[in-house]
């Protein structure tokens, strides 16, 4: 969408917000680069990012959907 401000003619595009399953898809994304980059899943005892993507796996493993599968490279969804 685009719309004019006031009589200065100022144009501002008007972005989506983010949907829910965007932003699990883009989480799924983070924990998927992690794996690729350390060869296994996060842990929930190692450090403060490896830990904070464990938390979120954990979550997504309970929200998984079909449209969130394919974005599961490694199968981290069961």
């Amino acid at each position: 969408d685009i719309s004019q401000q006031g009589s200065e003619k100022r144009w501002q595009i008007k972005t989506k917000a983010p949907t829910s399953d965007d932003r699990l898809a883009q989480k799924l994304l983070e924990v998927n680069k992690w794996v690729a980059e350390h060869g296994s899943e996060p842990k929930a005892d190692g450090g403060l990012k490896e830990k904070l993507l464990a938390t979120s796996l954990k979550a997504l493993r309970t929200k998984a959907t079909d449209s969130l599968r394919q974005y599961d490279e490694y199968h981290l969804l069961g």
